[in-house]
């Protein structure tokens, strides 16, 4: 199955890059607007999903780099403008958009 998807790249405690996370055939790349970070084949990396990121995100190493992915915004993005949840819907909305996110990318990387 392939799949490609907006994910967050965590930075330090509260910062985030926006990036692409692309499964292609039995390859797997993350891409940022500075450029491609990887592409390797699925066996050379080692994908986790933390029982505490609730469905919320995953961590992936690849490259000897170890990269810890949100499927949903984090509160401060580098590059695109902060955005703050104004309603518990949004919030909702957000939260199961990202459990559909886990549940697509465990499959496909499973």
């Amino acid at each position: 199955m392939d799949l490609a998807g907006l994910v967050y790249i965590k930075e330090g405690r509260f910062g985030a890059v926006p990036a692409l996370l692309v499964k292609s055939g039995d390859e797997l790349a993350l891409a940022t607007d500075d450029g491609e970070l990887f592409r390797i084949p699925l066996s050379e990396t080692k994908v986790q999903f933390p029982w505490f990121y609730f469905g919320g995100g995953m961590r992936v190493t690849a490259g000897g780099s170890r990269y810890t992915l949100a499927f949903s915004r984090p509160a401060k993005v580098q590059g695109e403008p902060t955005r703050v949840f104004n309603s518990f819907g949004d919030m909702w909305a957000a939260g199961n958009a990202s459990v559909k996110s886990s549940s697509e990318w465990k499959a496909a990387l499973r």
